[in-house]
């Protein structure tokens, strides 16, 4: 199968209402919400909108509320274990909650722990293009030559049985970050009770720890550069292999694939929809998040989502590029 690709416009110059309602547009065709979000309001002269997400609402914290964050010069996000609607301040389960555990701090005029999507600017047309596939979305935040792309775990995401939504809760929110030979994929905004990555911030009350981007899954690509003399190894992360008949001549051909069916953490109990992959590009031009990386045009054909252009050796890249497929099905 291919992804359902749709973009969602904001027009400069924008409100950022109008922002808001795009992101509302592609999380209800994404299936994370279903006719408006769960708390509108304006404070501090910024749009704020709570998305909530229910991942087991039999369990004490199965619900995470998605608070995000928009004005003229950027988006937001932060998460809470639970949502006033009245108060229109974050809280616990049904609860005050509790600071720094559920929630960083209710104050609507300030961003403190919320981590920044994205720099935008009133003045330039804003994009969202959303890239479905299954029950799994990631959406592509696009201003200028800017942009970051970011998935959020659908309702009913299954995780490991030791991952007890009991205990604490899921910050979902993840994003797809390219570096020098890697792809990976990025835990943005926690509090103390999330289960996945709350407990490092120990005693911590910065909102510099609240809101940093910490990575959970790196992917490190293979960097063979054909006839370059000289060793060159991934540094870290997982491994996804490649070969070249340079290096070893029984290989038959160089061996360059789209990895699929990759896990986005740890804690996941199921792989994501094969129509995400990633791939080291090979080519001697520079690429750009949009473009094309086909394997055989008509048949597969996949777009960049994130790419690290790392430049060349003995004239050939070793790119690494996430990507989705726009053409083409599982063999």
């Amino acid at each position: 199968m291919a992804v359902v690709e749709e973009t969602y416009l904001a027009t400069a110059p924008w409100a950022a209402a109008v922002v808001c309602t795009q992101l509302q547009d592609a999380f209800i065709d994404a299936g994370l919400m279903s006719a408006t979000w769960h708390d509108s309001f304006t404070s501090g002269g910024r749009e704020h909108r709570v998305l909530e997400v229910i991942y087991n609402g039999s369990k004490a914290y199965g619900k995470t509320y998605y608070w995000f964050t928009v004005d003229g010069t950027g988006i937001w996000v932060r998460t809470s274990t639970g949502w006033n609607t009245t108060a229109k301040i974050p809280s616990g389960p049904g609860v005050a909650g509790t600071q720094y555990v559920d929630w960083f701090d209710a104050n609507t005029t300030a961003n403190n722990a919320a981590h920044l999507l994205l720099s935008i600017s009133a003045s330039i047309n804003f994009t969202i293009t959303r890239v479905s596939s299954g029950a799994r979305s990631f959406f592509l935040l696009r201003t200028g030559a800017t942009s970051r792309m970011f998935t959020i775990d659908p309702a009913g995401t299954t995780f490991k049985a030791f991952y007890n939504l009991d205990l604490g809760y899921h910050s979902g929110i993840f994003s797809v970050e390219a570096d020098l030979r890697q792809i990976k994929f990025d835990s943005l905004q926690r509090n103390r009770r999330e289960l996945l990555l709350g407990s490092c911030l120990n005693g911590s009350t910065s909102a510099a720890d609240f809101r940093a981007s910490a990575t959970v899954s790196p992917f490190s690509i293979p960097v063979n550069f054909g006839t370059n003399s000289a060793a060159s190894f991934p540094n870290q992360g997982f491994v996804l292999p490649g070969w070249t008949t340079a290096a070893n001549p029984s290989a038959g051909s160089n061996f360059n694939p789209v990895h699929q069916g990759l896990r986005l953490t740890s804690i996941h109990a199921a792989d994501m929809p094969t129509d995400f992959g990633i791939a080291s590009l090979k080519i001697s031009n520079i690429s750009a998040v949009g473009d094309n990386a086909n394997v055989t045009n008509g048949l597969e054909e996949y777009k960049i989502g994130a790419i690290n252009n790392a430049g060349a050796t003995g004239g050939i890249t070793s790119n690494p590029i996430f990507v989705y497929r726009t053409i083409g099905s599982d063999l």
